[in-house]
């Protein structure tokens, strides 16, 4: 008796490539944007539970605000002798509010001992450390504008798109700087020292050396500083999307 054979059709490389990639497609979670992100944790952990201490940020930033005014309107003799000068006013003073509001937050997490807890939740602090942060500087940055837009009103002889320019990149050059430091190992008081002393740095620089601030700052052109905000937006954006997916076994020193 003749056996048939039995023959088997063996897919080509092509069929099994396509199968590959259709099971890794439909098996694999969907890799959602940064923004998309930001929407979902934002929408299933809501405004209070990210933002615990948002009325003591707001009366901060109320008084900051009232603050930088004040002395902007105080000191209009000098700015008026030194036209130039306000742009490093501007500079020096454009991350304050940013500085002020992330410490605040920070100290919460750490002064409540919330770390470990947020580290075993489903949005770890690294996660929700972004969000914030992604908040904080949109926030600022508003600020910030309208407090440009009161400097230009009172000093006719400055430029809006320049102070603003200028304004942008001081906060956006702070809050990258910011994003690195809290990404890298260093203990708390290191954390603290290196982003309190950038502005004190650049305050002591503008008392001591107002000539060389003036110099950089003044004759820099408008297409240089649009340049520099745009990659420091950049940077920014991609420094918040690396600590979305930062991981961390070793607390917050």
């Amino acid at each position: 008796m003749n056996k048939e054979k039995f023959k088997v059709d063996f897919p080509s490389d092509e069929d099994i490539a396509r199968q590959i990639s259709f099971i890794v497609k439909e098996g694999l979670p969907k890799q959602e944007t940064f923004f998309k992100q930001v929407y979902t944790m934002y929408r299933q952990l809501g405004f209070q539970y990210l933002f615990p201490n948002s009325i003591e940020i707001a009366f901060i930033s109320i008084l900051i605000a009232i603050f930088l005014l004040i002395t902007g309107l105080h000191v209009r003799d000098y700015f008026e002798a030194e036209p130039g000068s306000v742009y490093t006013f501007i500079f020096v003073t454009s991350p304050l509010l940013y500085l002020t509001i992330c410490s605040l937050s920070l100290y919460h997490i750490w002064d409540n001992r919330t770390y470990e807890l947020e580290m075993t939740c489903k949005y770890d602090f690294f996660q929700l450390t972004a969000v914030r942060m992604l908040a904080f500087s949109i926030f600022c940055f508003a600020v910030n504008t309208a407090f440009i837009i009161a400097m230009v009103n009172t000093y006719h002889h400055i430029s809006f798109v320049k102070a603003f320019l200028i304004s942008t990149t001081g906060l956006f050059l702070f809050s990258t700087l910011t994003l690195f430091v809290l990404m890298n190992n260093q203990a708390k008081i290191v954390k603290i020292v290196l982003l309190v002393g950038w502005t004190a740095g650049n305050f002591l620089a503008f008392i001591w050396s107002k000539n060389f601030f003036l110099l950089v700052l003044n004759n820099i052109s408008i297409s240089v500083y649009v340049v520099i905000t745009a990659s420091l937006l950049v940077l920014y954006i991609k420094h918040l999307q690396k600590m979305m997916q930062f991981r961390k076994t070793e607390g917050v020193a």
